[in-house]
Protein backbone atom coordinates (compact mmCIF):
# COMPACT_ATOMS: atom_id res chain seq x y z
CA UNK A 1 0.00 0.00 0.00
CA UNK A 2 1.29 3.51 -0.84
CA UNK A 3 1.92 5.82 2.11
CA UNK A 4 -0.59 7.88 3.64
CA UNK A 5 -1.37 11.00 1.27
CA UNK A 6 -4.73 13.13 1.26
CA UNK A 7 -5.34 14.31 -2.87
CA UNK A 8 -7.89 16.33 -4.36
CA UNK A 9 -11.00 14.73 -6.05
CA UNK A 10 -10.66 17.56 -8.98
CA UNK A 11 -7.34 16.08 -9.67
CA UNK A 12 -7.86 12.21 -8.84
CA UNK A 13 -10.43 9.88 -8.85
CA UNK A 14 -10.32 6.18 -7.62
CA UNK A 15 -10.55 3.18 -9.60
CA UNK A 16 -12.00 -0.35 -7.73
CA UNK A 17 -11.37 -3.18 -10.39
CA UNK A 18 -12.93 -1.84 -13.11
CA UNK A 19 -15.33 0.67 -11.85
CA UNK A 20 -14.20 4.44 -11.93
CA UNK A 21 -15.34 6.37 -8.87
CA UNK A 22 -15.83 9.73 -11.14
CA UNK A 23 -18.85 11.17 -9.33
CA UNK A 24 -16.68 12.62 -6.38
CA UNK A 25 -18.14 15.51 -4.65
CA UNK A 26 -16.44 18.26 -6.14
CA UNK A 27 -13.80 19.80 -4.08
CA UNK A 28 -14.17 16.58 -1.88
CA UNK A 29 -10.40 14.97 -0.34
CA UNK A 30 -9.33 11.10 -1.11
CA UNK A 31 -7.65 9.69 1.88
CA UNK A 32 -5.44 6.91 1.68
CA UNK A 33 -4.48 6.38 5.37
CA UNK A 34 -1.91 2.96 6.48
CA UNK A 35 -2.89 1.79 9.60
CA UNK A 36 0.93 2.43 10.82
CA UNK A 37 3.18 4.45 8.40
CA UNK A 38 6.62 3.67 10.22
CA UNK A 39 8.84 1.74 8.87
CA UNK A 40 10.89 0.58 11.51
CA UNK A 41 9.92 0.24 15.11
CA UNK A 42 12.29 0.29 17.49
CA UNK A 43 12.48 -1.83 20.85
CA UNK A 44 14.56 -0.46 23.87
CA UNK A 45 15.34 -3.33 26.59
CA UNK A 46 15.74 -3.43 30.24
CA UNK A 47 19.41 -2.73 30.22
CA UNK A 48 19.03 0.32 27.63
CA UNK A 49 19.99 -2.25 24.40
CA UNK A 50 18.09 -1.04 21.36
CA UNK A 51 16.64 -3.06 18.77
CA UNK A 52 14.63 -2.40 15.62
CA UNK A 53 12.31 -4.36 13.84
CA UNK A 54 10.50 -3.82 10.15
CA UNK A 55 6.78 -2.86 10.26
CA UNK A 56 5.51 -5.55 7.27
CA UNK A 57 1.67 -4.33 7.84
CA UNK A 58 0.69 -2.56 4.39
CA UNK A 59 -3.06 -2.36 5.87
CA UNK A 60 -4.97 0.36 5.55
CA UNK A 61 -7.98 2.67 4.53
CA UNK A 62 -9.48 4.51 1.89
CA UNK A 63 -12.35 7.17 1.86
CA UNK A 64 -13.76 8.83 -0.75
CA UNK A 65 -17.30 11.11 -0.75
CA UNK A 66 -19.51 10.40 -3.92
CA UNK A 67 -22.25 12.49 -4.83
CA UNK A 68 -25.41 11.05 -3.81
CA UNK A 69 -27.08 10.79 -7.26
CA UNK A 70 -23.96 9.32 -8.39
CA UNK A 71 -24.76 6.71 -11.40
CA UNK A 72 -22.42 4.20 -9.89
CA UNK A 73 -23.86 3.43 -6.56
CA UNK A 74 -25.82 0.33 -8.00
CA UNK A 75 -22.60 -1.22 -8.99
CA UNK A 76 -20.94 -0.36 -6.06
CA UNK A 77 -23.79 -1.87 -3.95
CA UNK A 78 -23.64 -5.30 -6.21
CA UNK A 79 -19.78 -4.79 -4.99
CA UNK A 80 -20.79 -4.92 -1.31
CA UNK A 81 -23.54 -7.60 -1.95
CA UNK A 82 -20.96 -9.89 -3.64
CA UNK A 83 -17.99 -9.05 -1.21
CA UNK A 84 -16.24 -8.03 -4.02
CA UNK A 85 -12.34 -7.82 -3.71
CA UNK A 86 -10.38 -5.59 -6.10
CA UNK A 87 -7.60 -4.30 -7.22
CA UNK A 88 -7.56 -0.11 -5.80
CA UNK A 89 -6.16 2.47 -7.82
CA UNK A 90 -5.66 6.27 -7.60
CA UNK A 91 -6.11 7.74 -11.18
CA UNK A 92 -4.41 11.04 -12.34
CA UNK A 93 -7.17 12.84 -13.85
CA UNK A 94 -4.50 15.10 -16.41
CA UNK A 95 -2.09 12.56 -17.39
CA UNK A 96 -4.38 8.92 -16.68
CA UNK A 97 -1.38 7.58 -14.71
CA UNK A 98 -2.66 4.69 -12.28
CA UNK A 99 -0.87 4.38 -9.06
CA UNK A 100 -1.69 0.95 -7.37
CA UNK A 101 -2.89 1.55 -3.96
CA UNK A 102 -3.72 -2.08 -3.04
CA UNK A 103 -3.56 -5.69 -4.83
CA UNK A 104 -6.52 -6.28 -2.41
CA UNK A 105 -9.28 -4.01 -1.16
CA UNK A 106 -12.95 -4.20 -0.58
CA UNK A 107 -15.57 -2.14 0.57
CA UNK A 108 -15.47 -1.34 4.08
CA UNK A 109 -19.36 -1.29 5.75
CA UNK A 110 -22.46 0.13 4.04
CA UNK A 111 -21.52 3.52 2.87
CA UNK A 112 -22.92 6.58 4.96
CA UNK A 113 -24.16 10.04 4.08
CA UNK A 114 -21.69 12.18 4.54
CA UNK A 115 -21.32 16.29 4.05
CA UNK A 116 -24.51 15.72 1.27
CA UNK A 117 -22.83 13.16 -0.20
CA UNK A 118 -22.36 9.28 0.43
CA UNK A 119 -18.84 8.16 1.90
CA UNK A 120 -17.12 4.90 1.40
CA UNK A 121 -14.63 3.11 3.40
CA UNK A 122 -11.94 0.96 1.14
CA UNK A 123 -10.25 -1.28 3.43
CA UNK A 124 -6.60 -2.49 1.69
CA UNK A 125 -3.83 -4.64 2.38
Amino acid sequence: MIPTKNVSSNEYSLLFGEVELTDAKEDSIIRVKRDNDKEYRIHTGAHGEESRTKNNNESGIVEVTLDSNSSILPLLDQKIANEAIEPLFLKNKKTNQKELISKEAWINGLPCPYKNGILFVFQAC
